[in-house]
Order: C-alpha cells, then structure tokens, then sequence
C-alpha cells in the first residue's frame, strides 16, 4: 500500500484496480501509513475506516510526535471528501449494496478460485476454476448492461454469458476442478478464422509415439496418450517432455492439418526439425502443409505443463519450500498431449 499509485481514481494492484482501501476494526496505525492514506485520497481513492479511527501510533518509539502526526492526520481524514468513516460494519454493508460495480462477483458461498486482471480502460478479464470434485453451479452478480462472453480453455467454444434476470443474476455450471475465461468489454476471438484446410476428406491417425526429457531416466514408447497422472515417472515431472512420430506421407498437399486433439498444458510443434508454432488453448491445430516432405516425415511435440503437479511432487519429497503443497496428491491436475493427433488434408 505505501507504494501504491493512483490511477483514475483506482488503486491497481496484481493486475486488478480496487475503488476503495478498507481499514477495518484497527486501532493503531503509524502515523506515516495514515499520513499517506491520505495523500491516496488526494489523487482520487477512496478510503472507507470501518470502526473507530485508529487512535495511537503502534508502540512507545518517539510516542508523543507520532500522536500528535496521527491527530493531525484524522483530522484531516475526517473532512475529507474521499474518506468515510463507518460507525458499524452494518451501514458499511448497506452501503455496498448500494454499489454498481463493473465486474461480476459471487452471489454465495462458492467452491471455486477467481483471478482478474484489467485490460485497458474497460476490458476486465476473470479466470474462474472450481476446486471441487463435483460438479457446481456458480451464481454471479454484476451489471447486467454490460458485454459479457465465456472462453472454455478445454474446448475451445466462446459463448456469451447473459443475465437469468433483469437484476443482473448470472449462472455458470463447472465441471469437475472446470473453469472459465469470462471476459467484459473486449470482443471474442474469431476462432473459426483460425487455418482450416478445406474439405477436409482424407485423415492418418498419429498414434505410435515417444516421450523422451533430460530429466527422465528413460524414453517412453507408447501406444496411446496416457495422462501423466497416470504414469510414474511422470506424475510430477515438472518438464517440458518431447512428444515425437515419424510416419510416411504422399506428399503434394499443400494444406495439412495436424490436430492434438485435447492438450494439458502448452504445446510447441516442430516437423522434420523445423519449428512450426506454438499452440498454448483450443483448437490445438495448425497447417504444417509446408513443411511436409514426400515419404518419411517427423513430427515433435514440445509439452510444457503446469507446475501444480511438480510442486506437489517436491512437497512430497521433503522439499520445505513447497510447503503448502504437502499431502495434496489427490489434487493433481491432467497433463500431457491426450489426443487423439490426426493429420487431416484434401484428396
């Protein structure tokens, strides 16, 4: 806070902007924090004191000069035009329920994490992701005038989100550990305009495959594309790992498309050695036409993963800096290059 800087009257923060500080219930402040919660107030935030202002400086360190900064400065605060002071937490509530924010917020008690981050003047974007097992419905509330639309990073599908009502009541369904893209005042990807081959008529399943790391002791020769969940030496390999094919083509296509199917993570993609692109949300495709040969032809795939697993990984192994990842096995999340991979193009 004592470095914050104001911007058009909002405090950003994390990537987020807050309208308003909250001191609740504090009793004792140094005399310079209140001293610069006012100089915040000059540039335009607002600063709500939920209780009695803080009446002594913390501490007997030159106690009676920072009593006499910390009078001066409340009674500054209570004359100022972006300072209130609220007797109780009761009108404190009252008076945000009076707000019309911009962004959504949770209407209840919810099993899910939310980050959000400002995009230019308006844009706001927040991730939403259930830490439940379950399946869960969200209800959200916010301005229901305002353009709201729904980015699935597991499937790709961009749908708007519209109120149930004219008071601005939202609901979303999460799957099981599910989550969400909901973006305001930005407009939504054209993901049809993505690279498609046309007439897509003739397909070759890629489904012999080789997982090889610096880190791992041993290449993986599979047959299928398990989870790394589900394989031990990757269950909490921290990565990248290198997906690599080799198959034969006819040649004389000039649009080949190489779909990954469902991909945990990011992927970069390299054929015959030469770097092609990176793929890190639904549709995992892209026209590698060009960088075909007629014959014997290999494709890598670079998989880079989240780091949830690693760390949980390292908690278990003793490691105290990650700590709070200790005996959260149960809450690994599903890695790897799924599939199914199909290379697709015109006859």
């Amino acid at each position: 806070m004592t470095s914050g800087l104001v911007e058009s009257g909002k405090l950003p923060a994390s990537g987020a902007a807050y309208r308003a500080i909250l001191v609740p219930f504090v009793d004792k402040m140094p005399a310079a924090d209140m001293e610069h919660l006012l100089s915040l107030a000059d540039a335009g935030a607002q600063i709500h004191i939920l209780g009695e202002p803080p009446a002594l400086p913390p501490g007997y360190n030159k106690f009676s000069e920072q009593s006499a900064r910390l009078v001066r400065a409340l009674q500054r605060a209570k004359s100022h035009k972006n300072v209130t002071i609220f007797p109780d937490d009761r009108r404190y509530i009252s008076s945000l329920a009076a707000l019309r924010t911009t962004g959504l917020r949770f209407s209840d008690a919810s099993g899910a994490r939310r980050v959000t981050r400002q995009v230019g003047p308006n844009g706001r974007i927040d991730f939403i992701a259930s830490i439940s097992p379950d399946d869960v419905v969200l209800r959200l509330q916010g301005d229901p005038s305002i353009d709201r639309w729904i980015f699935n990073p597991m499937t790709g599908a961009v749908e708007g989100l519209v109120p149930v009502n004219d008071q601005g009541d939202y609901v979303m369904p999460l799957e099981p550990y599910g989550s969400r893209f909901i973006v305001e005042n930005l407009q939504p990807p054209d993901i049809a305009a993505q690279a498609r081959c046309p007439d897509r008529t003739q397909d070759l399943a890629l489904n012999q495959w080789t997982v090889e790391s610096e880190t791992i002791a041993k290449d993986l020769v599979l047959d299928n594309l398990p989870d790394w969940r589900t394989v031990d030496i990757l269950r909490y390999h921290d990565g990248p790992a290198d997906y690599t094919t080799t198959f034969n083509f006819p040649g004389g296509k000039q649009c080949v498309q190489l779909d990954l199917g469902l991909v945990q993570g990011a992927a970069e993609v390299y054929v015959n050695n030469r770097y092609v692109s990176r793929l890190a949300y639904h549709p995992f495709s892209v026209d590698i036409g060009k960088f075909l040969n007629e014959g014997e032809n290999d494709i890598a795939v670079r998989l880079f993963p989240a780091q949830r697993n690693a760390f949980i990984g390292k908690a278990r192994d003793g490691d105290i800096r990650f700590s709070q990842f200790k005996d959260r096995s149960e809450s690994l999340v599903a890695t790897g290059l799924l599939g199914p991979v199909k290379l697709h193009w015109q006859n």
